[in-house]
């Protein structure tokens, strides 16, 4: 069975400038707001359009460690579990069941979902020899002995009802985000039609609108993972997860402390789609009103931002932690 396609209603609203948007700079405030070398203005920024990260719930400590007892972990499940709701209303809204979830990470050989062959990666933003770093990672992730050696280790670890018992949800969260979900992403990646400019935020509802057609789906790139249908596939099998861990530790409601989903819509108004209830912007319950934005950053501080050169892509913060040189 070849893995689902949402309507076409659905697909264009995940697809929407402002779905795109909030699910990149969700990952990418994450990905830079504890790193010493982000620049202090960088998290004034970020503040002031409303997307500063709650204190202390740093993924990372400052030298690249994952921190387990934050709740940001939490904060990762939470918010992707608002987005598998809200795509699950629009479905049902167009009169399609619910999202569809890995129940196990698909085996090497699995004839539903074939791990696409790794390609030579040549962004032409990035040096000949970081090209050739991310191409061998590439076929390190991609190869049957990185499933056998690591990923399924991985996922018996996460799964253990005994690991469960020992671990805090916001533990289990953020241990999945980045040694499972990271590699899952990049593992079902297939090559891109092109390689976007990397999140300009001094003018972050810029860019060409190619990267906001359907056909980027790219699921190496938070601004498009979740228009592939392998994201939410993966993305079950991780809510799947916050499941088990419930029933492991006898908790029948879940009192959420980590459930940052981000700040306000940062595009303007997108034109309605027919037959979809939800809009891209109901990720969260609010959001400010675009009246309330900032005015862009000064020219200078966008190209400090720009020139800092941090891990926070997918690609970027998987390749540092799981690929070869």
């Amino acid at each position: 069975m070849a893995p689902r396609v949402f309507p076409e209603s659905v697909r264009r609203m995940q697809a929407s400038k402002s779905m795109r948007l909030r699910h990149e700079l969700w990952h990418y405030v994450r990905a830079v707001w504890g790193n010493p070398r982000f620049p202090e203005q960088g998290r004034q920024l970020l503040r002031e359009l409303g997307w500063g990260l709650p204190g202390g719930r740093e993924p990372m400590d400052a030298n690249g460690g994952l921190l387990l007892d934050n709740r940001a972990g939490e904060d990762f499940l939470f918010m992707h579990r608002q987005m598998i709701a809200m795509t699950d209303r629009a479905l049902a809204a167009a009169g399609e069941p619910p999202i569809a979830r890995w129940t196990s990470i698909p085996e090497p050989g699995d004839s539903d979902f074939p791990v696409p062959p790794a390609w030579t990666y040549a962004d032409p933003a990035s040096s000949p020899q970081d090209n050739a770093a991310t191409t061998r990672f590439l076929r390190f992730i991609k190869a049957d002995a990185y499933y056998e050696q690591t990923m399924r280790v991985r996922e018996r670890f996460l799964t253990d009802p005994a690991n469960l018992r020992r671990l805090s949800l916001g533990a289990l969260g953020n241990l999945a985000e980045f040694t499972v979900h990271n590699a899952m992403h990049m593992r079902w990646a297939a090559e891109p039609k092109g390689y976007r400019p990397s999140l300009d935020l001094g003018d972050p509802a810029g860019g060409d609108p190619a990267w906001d057609m359907l056909d980027y789906d790219y699921l190496g790139d938070t601004y498009s993972s979740h228009v592939n249908p392998h994201f939410w596939y993966l993305h079950g099998w991780i809510d799947n997860l916050v499941e088990l861990w419930a029933e492991v530790n006898g908790v029948r409601t879940i009192d959420w402390v980590g459930d940052w989903t981000g700040g306000p819509d940062l595009t303007a108004p997108a034109e309605p789609v027919a037959g979809v209830a939800a809009t891209a912007t109901a990720v969260v319950a609010a959001t400010a009103p675009l009246a309330d934005r900032p005015a862009r950053p000064m020219p200078a501080l966008a190209a400090l931002l720009r020139s800092s050169a941090l891990p926070s892509t997918l690609m970027e913060i998987t390749r540092q932690q799981e690929g070869p040189a």
